[in-house]
């Protein structure tokens, strides 16, 4: 500190006591804020306090709530609460925030209201603190409050960490505000950028899985690194899993144990269970192992509960010990586990003393459920006991009866199946519904199939999404598998792919083989190779013909080695009957033409009614001489015969557009009745077109409007962009113009290119929806680049009049070139408007954009 520094404070310092001494409360306070950090006068803490208690008689706020805090926290006074609430008290009566913030916190287990009441006054004065602590307050109370959200907000526009992460928590969410994941990743990087953890572990997570932001990696591993070195438990475990799955980087086992350690030793159960699975993968680890699932057992864990279990009757790092394997068995099982108890019934039949046959028949005459349970078990499957239904059915009755929840489940199971008792699903449902309500997850998913159904009770999708998030919720892998499905598809639950990512995810990371291709398939589909073609290795190498097929087609475009290994995981699907991995095989969809439908032909001979449709396709092929067009329609007329849908659906088109048959009408619907009547969606639809047109049958828009109907419900983009015109129009139904952009919307989403454009017509234009340039834009945007002139003419007067982008005169004579390339007459109208308007060179450019991307259409069309 300088002279001049030294001087100047001694003066100020000077100039506060001749104040403060002739009774001016601000310099009471000054002085002794300058006791107390010793500015300009040696440091003194009695004589600051003397001096904060002259200004705090006096009523001045920020002395009352200093001194209050001293004798909060018994500094330089003794402690004190209740003279330190009374001093808070009346600092708050003068309108001090920080007052007002410290009351709420100091009150032990006050009344909500009175705490929210303090922490809005301190909070309207623009306490960031106690805007975030008065939007906790709120949010405990009503978990979607607005005014939490508002506190939150200003408080983070302060700067304030806690309040920017919980706002991306809100985001993320859609809890108080619109789901809006892209501004969510904002918020936790503002929050994660000063240090806070779990906006740190948030923004990793965001990275990893691509919401709201492009999926990377090496960013997530980042943020999680930042958030493990701050001591967070979950961005340990969650790097510990990264490096031992290679999802990373290379794979790498040492760094894995490193973090997996770190958070175990913290208490986290699912990384004791990881780094429990590391060790029992290395023989000489296994104590380590034993000891890491003890831990999480001891948490009520019940995979950790299950392979400690195992450990025992393997003796596997502790001696072998029946009684001890059994204790944990059972622990697992009374947690949901259900594999738990196909583990504990091989057990039961090794036969050791207390967990014989004769001993389970005693303890149940006794009156022991699980007991009971074991046994009926046992005499249903005739394991080490005579096979005897109703004995079994009457064991496991008194079971369930008791309240044991695996037995109830059970006897729902034996209802449905309909042994030891008459077949009643009724009964089913109500058995399965009592072990669901105790938590017991095979009966919770069990019930979701009854819901989902409608076997013993109304069918009811949302029900059935409930109560498989339920079991998916405690690991059960089918639950997760089904639930990622309905996310999917929209079924019973809004369309969300990242949902149904997170479903497979966890469903395939524990061995769910057709959790394992879905992961990969959608992977695949959002443009991510790596992790499509590990997953489909993963299910493939578990035998399922789909998952090896797939990767055969991921493989086969590589040269060298890999593409020779395609051809053996299509034969080993084909080996199990897929059909598409035969087609690769025999090369139909490579063009080879002589060798390809001999082979087809041999194996449709034999009557194969997939081969003989796929022998029906490769004549059918436009690269075919026209007279194959005859047998296109023999080999689909005996795949139909035999009931396939596709090709009763394509017969039914054969018939109507007279490809290698005499056009016929009456047969085409008869055929498409065929295969709507199996649920073949592109069937429904063209039946609805022959009952609207009345070919081939009388003309009925009503029951035109009911096939077209079924064929979007199963997700059919050109039956939803029709049933929308059918909507609009009111053919069948009543004109409804909102049903028809509902329609239209999830048509265009499917990729329907009409649906696209009167989607983004009606966005256009504000009918049946909010107006909205951008969305029409996008939406023309789609419907253009497949090809639709209308969309591209419509496309260029946007950016010819700045609607929805702004004014770019080149990118919209561009896109009149190209409509009316393509036909469009008032794209042709617009392009001898826009000459006389814009200069030579900025045509030009026009043009060159236009061939560019003809030039990219046709590339991606050969």
């Amino acid at each position: 500190m300088s002279d001049k520094t030294v001087h100047m404070d001694a003066l100020a310092f000077s100039n506060a006591l001749r104040a403060a001494e002739l009774g001016q409360v601000g310099a009471q306070y000054t002085l002794g804020l300058m006791y107390a950090n010793g500015v300009g006068v040696t440091q003194d803490f009695e004589k600051a306090l003397f001096w904060y208690r002259k200004a705090a008689d006096k009523g001045h706020g920020a002395a009352l709530c200093l001194l209050a805090s001293k004798y909060a926290g018994g500094q330089g006074v003794p402690q004190d609460i209740e003279k330190a609430l009374a001093l808070y008290l009346k600092a708050a009566d003068s309108g001090n925030a920080k007052a007002l913030l410290k009351l709420g916190q100091l009150i032990e287990q006050p009344p909500a209201a009175a705490v929210a009441n303090l922490y809005g006054k301190a909070a309207a004065k623009g306490s960031k603190e106690a805007q975030v602590a008065l939007g906790k307050t709120l949010t405990a109370e009503n978990q979607n409050s607005p005014q939490a959200f508002l506190c939150y907000q200003q408080a983070a526009e302060q700067g304030d960490a806690e309040a920017q992460y919980q706002l991306g928590d809100m985001f993320n969410a859609g809890q108080s505000v619109d789901l809006d994941q892209v501004v969510a990743v904002s918020w936790y990087r503002k929050a994660a950028v000063q240090a806070h953890v779990l906006a740190q572990l948030r923004l990793g997570g965001m990275y990893f899985h691509g919401h709201g932001i492009g999926k990377d990696n090496r960013q997530a591993v980042t943020w999680w690194v930042k958030a493990a070195e701050q001591g967070n438990s979950e961005a340990q475990f969650k790097l510990g899993v990264l490096r031992r799955l290679g999802l990373a980087g290379a794979q790498d086992d040492t760094a894995a144990e490193k973090w997996l350690l770190q958070s175990a030793q913290q208490g986290y159960p699912p990384a004791q269970v990881e780094l429990a699975n590391l060790y029992a993968e290395r023989p000489e680890q296994a104590g380590r192992a034993v000891h890491w699932y003890r831990q999480a057992a001891e948490q009520g864990i019940a995979e950790a509960c299950r392979s400690l279990a195992k450990h025992y009757v393997m003796g596997q790092g502790v001696a072998v010990d029946d009684e001890e394997a059994l204790h944990w068995y059972l622990k697992a099982a009374e947690l949901g586990d259900a594999r738990a108890w196909q583990a504990l019934g091989a057990l039961m039949d090794r036969g050791h003393g207390a967990i014989s046959a004769k001993w389970h028949r005693t303890a149940a005459d006794q009156g022991s459920a699980l007991d009971q349970y074991i046994l009926g078990e046992k005499t249903l499957r005739g394991d080490g006991l005579p096979m005897d239904l109703d004995e079994g059915f009457s064991w496991v009755s008194k079971a369930a009866e008791q309240g044991l929840a695996v037995a109830q489940h059970a006897l729902g199971q034996l209802y449905a199946r309909g042994e030891g008792v008459a077949q009643d699903e009724t009964e089913a449902v109500a058995w399965y519904r009592k072990a669901a309500k105790q938590g017991f997850a095979p009966a919770q998913a069990d019930l979701a199939q009854c819901y989902f159904q409608g076997d013993g009770v109304s069918r009811d999708v949302r029900m059935a999404s409930s109560w498989w998030t339920k079991a998916a919720e405690q690991g059960d892998t089918d639950a997760q598998f089904k639930l990622g499905v309905l996310c999917e598809q929209g079924t019973g639950t809004p369309r969300n792919l990242q949902a149904a990512e997170a479903w497979w995810q966890g469903a395939a990371e524990q061995g769910h083989i057709q959790s394992m291709y879905r992961l990969a398939r959608l992977c695949e589909q959002t443009g991510r190779p790596e992790p499509a073609l590990a997953w489909y290795r993963k299910a493939a190498q578990q035998g399922l013909p789909e998952a090896q097929s797939a990767l055969g087609d991921c493989l086969a475009p590589i040269p060298g080695p890999e593409q020779a290994s395609a051809i053996d995981w299509y034969l080993k699907a084909a080996e199990q009957g897929d059909t598409h991995a035969l087609r690769m095989l025999v090369g139909v969809e490579a063009g080879e033409s002589s060798l390809s439908i001999a082979l087809l032909r041999k194996a449709a001979e034999k009557g194969d009614a997939e081969t003989q449709w796929l022998l029906s396709q490769a004549f059918a092929k436009g690269d075919q001489p026209e007279t194959d067009a005859a047998s296109a329609f023999h080999w689909a007329n005996l795949a139909a015969g035999q009931g396939l849908a596709e090709a009763q659906g394509a017969l039914g088109g054969m018939y109507a557009a007279g490809r290698g048959v005499t056009p016929d009408d009456r047969a085409a619907f008869l055929w498409y009745q065929k295969a709507a009547e199996q649920g073949d969606a592109k069937a429904q639809w063209n039946l609805g077109a022959l009952y609207a047109a009345g070919r081939g049958t009388t003309r009925n828009l009503e029951k035109a409007y009911a096939a077209c109907r079924k064929a979007a419900d199963q997700g059919f983009a050109p039956a939803l962009s029709t049933l929308g015109v059918i909507y609009a129009m009111g053919l069948g139904v009543p004109a409804d113009y909102g049903l028809a952009v509902e329609c239209w919307q999830r048509g265009a989403e499917a990729g329907d290119s009409e649906a696209q454009y009167n989607l983004a017509f009606s966005l256009e234009q504000g009918k049946g929806i909010a107006e909205d340039p951008v969305g029409a834009l996008y939406w023309f945007t789609r419907a253009a680049e497949q090809g639709v002139a209308r969309a591209q003419a419509r496309l260029g007067l946007h950016y010819a009049t700045g609607q929805g982008a702004p004014m770019d005169a080149i990118e919209a004579y561009k896109w009149f070139i190209i409509g009316a390339g393509n036909g469009d007459e008032g794209a042709r109208a617009n392009i001898t408007h826009a000459a006389t308007l814009i200069p030579l060179e900025m045509q030009e450019e026009g043009r060159r954009r236009a061939e560019a991307w003809l030039r990219l259409q046709a590339r991606q069309h050969d």
